[in-house]
């Protein structure tokens, strides 16, 4: 089965975390939805709190760029299936829209995942964020500099007083 991850899932070391095997891997682009953070999450994997990745409809010139896994271990997608909180965090999707390769083929058949409850939107914890840009900057599917420009413009939550704000060198600085 053909996976689109766009938020945490892009990274390796998470899948391995979670015990989640893939037979391969590549960059995509799903068009007109956009990368907003509507799940928050009081303690996200013992880093403390977070609004994690969801997708949602945007304008025609939204995009996200993530990476299309193929999975065809059954217990693999069980794993991926309890790590995303099927059915009670997010919703299995299989009617989004084609997903289009660097090379303008289009993939029409595949599932990916979307909050149910969505609220916010708000900010990823710097934690969260580091997760996230290190799977869209690996190298065997490195998505385009622009997006991870992007996602590295994103601003976080701090997860100690809740401000949101941006990371300067080691310095948090709150937003006004």
């Amino acid at each position: 089965m053909l996976y689109f991850a766009y938020g945490s899932n892009m990274n390796k070391g998470q899948l391995k975390k979670f015990e989640i095997k893939y037979s391969s891997a590549e960059p995509v682009v799903l068009k007109g939805y956009k990368l907003t953070f509507t799940r928050f999450i009081e303690n996200w994997q013992k880093n403390g709190p977070t609004w994690v990745a969801d997708i949602e409809k945007g304008s025609d010139t939204d995009y996200v760029e993530g990476v299309l896994f193929s999975i065809n271990d059954k217990k693999s997608l069980q794993k991926l299936d309890e790590k995303e909180g099927k059915g009670k965090a997010y919703a299995k999707q299989e009617d989004l829209p084609p997903l289009f390769k660097r090379d303008g083929t289009t993939i029409e058949k595949y599932f990916s995942y979307t909050v149910i409850d969505k609220h916010g939107p708000g900010n990823p914890s710097k934690a969260y964020k580091i997760t996230i840009i290190g799977g869209a900057s690996d190298p065997d599917w490195k998505l385009s500099e622009g997006y991870i420009n992007q996602l590295k413009k994103i601003k976080v939550y701090c997860n100690c007083c809740g401000l949101v704000g941006g990371i300067v060198g080691q310095i948090f600085v709150i937003d006004k």
